[in-house]
């Protein structure tokens, strides 16, 4: 993590993503759940609070894009 150049920076708030792989049974679909601060919201004192969220993300079985060369 970088040292904050200002004391009221977004990057003073690290991201601490959490996968969690798992595959729905009916269909065999493979999943990724991702937990985390996603983003922070400034309150009206100029401060940011971090503002924990989820994603849920379908594995494909290939890439939809191609890798850089």
């Amino acid at each position: 993590m970088r040292q904050p150049t200002r004391e009221r920076s977004v990057i003073n708030f690290p991201a601490h993503i959490t996968k969690v792989p798992y595959k729905t049974l009916p269909s065999q679909t493979e999943w990724n759940l991702c937990f985390g601060l996603f983003h922070s919201n400034r309150d009206q004192d100029g401060f940011m609070v971090p503002d924990f969220s989820w994603v849920q993300v379908q594995k494909l079985a290939q890439p939809r894009i191609r890798p850089w060369n």
